[in-house]
């Protein structure tokens, strides 16, 4: 039989499952996935905690996919925690309560833990202009990496993502020239400190998260979002500028309808988009890969090499 494990990544803005296979030569392929807009990080910039609400819609989301693992006949289930649970003064007891409600473990990754495994994810089986750059906009923190030939060789990480910034720096509907201006700066700086110093050595740049896949089911004009379809396109740095200056033209209840395949990211794509950009100019990217493969599916590849790697 061929082996099936789920992974579930628990983020900033979104709860995310993955059910993956591998066959008997080794090949890892993704079967089905969901995503499911939960925003547990909301208000983390303000409170420094998880809230109540918030939760009771993750576990609903957990407790949905641990029935999925089960019928999908997954051996194994993987429950992944990112920037949140890192930064969260409760994360503790948040992850009791998960245990608790649903039964699942939750497994809080670090930084470069996190940065790496988007990365080998993101590009496993792809053929890449070497060295390869890699960034993840995620809601609560973004993430950036450099391999060469399939060896991660620098991680970066900042604390702040598309959710975050949102909340620290867009508070007006639409946002006002100076806050987006003052956005661009802080993100553009960022940037530049943390991911500066090996960006540039990238002769190619895949981008994942879902700012990236969201900007490329845009591109490609679906009105039902496509992970087949959204995995590979090529977004042009001139096509994310236009594409911010757009929506950021625009109140919410716009945006909401520019996005029929998931209005819930309308308020949160400012701010990731910016992020990307600030990516795209300090690497000198004039495009990117948009995979729609990242922490979950190279988790997966984790789980099973681990899994061969047991006597």
């Amino acid at each position: 039989m061929k082996r099936r494990i789920a992974v579930i990544d628990i983020g900033t803005n979104s709860v995310l499952y993955l059910l993956a296979e591998e066959d008997s030569g080794g090949d890892v392929r993704g079967l089905f996935q969901q995503s499911e807009g939960t925003r547990l990080g909301e208000g983390l910039q303000r409170t420094r905690t998880i809230g109540e609400a918030p939760l009771k819609k993750t576990l609903i989301a957990l407790n949905r996919y641990r029935a999925l693992s089960e019928l999908h006949q997954a051996q194994k289930t993987v429950v992944v925690g990112t920037h949140l649970f890192r930064a969260a003064q409760n994360s503790g007891e948040i992850i009791r309560a998960i245990e608790r409600e649903c039964g699942l473990a939750v497994e809080v990754l670090s930084e470069d833990g996190e940065a790496e495994w988007s990365y080998r994810g993101a590009t496993h089986g792809r053929s890449l202009a070497e060295p390869a750059a890699a960034v993840d906009v995620g809601g609560g923190s973004t993430e950036a990496v450099l391999g060469d030939h399939g060896l991660v060789r620098r991680t970066g990480s900042l604390p702040w993502g598309a959710v975050s910034l949102t909340e620290r720096f867009l508070p007006l509907d639409p946002p006002g020239g100076g806050a987006l201006d003052a956005l661009k700066a802080f993100a553009a700086e960022s940037v530049r400190r943390e991911f500066g110093p090996f960006l540039r050595k990238g002769k190619s740049c895949t981008a994942t998260g879902g700012t990236a896949t969201t900007l490329a089911a845009l591109e490609l004009g679906l009105d039902v979002y496509d992970p087949d379809r959204a995995d590979g396109t090529v977004l042009s740095e001139a096509a994310v500028a236009g594409r911010l200056q757009a929506l950021s033209a625009v109140p919410l209840e716009k945006r909401k309808k520019m996005i029929p395949f998931n209005p819930a990211r309308a308020d949160i794509l400012i701010a990731g988009a910016v992020l990307l950009h600030a990516v795209m100019k300090e690497g000198a990217f004039r495009s990117v890969f948009v995979s729609d493969r990242s922490l979950r599916f190279g988790i997966a590849l984790r789980e099973f090499i681990q899994d061969k790697e047991q006597p």
